[in-house]
């Protein structure tokens, strides 16, 4: 059991851990809703849909953490305060 967990972790370190890994990590954290809530008033369908895709990302992370991925995160974190910033900075064109 530990022997496939520790494989499936080196996979994803492997994938999620180049530069291109960080950006599709980043990209899914935003789509996923992974700093949000995940809930809709009124709208139990949306909130069920929205938790479904923020536990992709959460299980995601979690195998990443098995791995010691504290760095990336930190990374991730980095890529996201920035291109929200740029994403403010364009919004002032809408």
């Amino acid at each position: 059991m530990f022997g496939k967990m520790k494989v499936r972790a080196e996979a994803y370190k492997a994938m999620f851990g180049s530069e291109a890994g960080k950006y599709v990590l980043y990209d899914l954290a935003k789509i996923c809703n992974a700093y949000s809530s995940s809930h809709v008033s009124g709208d139990p369908i949306q909130t069920a849909l929205n938790e479904g895709k923020r536990e992709v990302y959460l299980y995601i992370m979690r195998i990443l953490e098995a791995s010691d991925m504290d760095a990336h995160k930190r990374y991730i974190q980095q890529v996201g305060n920035e291109q929200l910033q740029t994403q403010q900075e364009l919004d002032i064109y809408d």
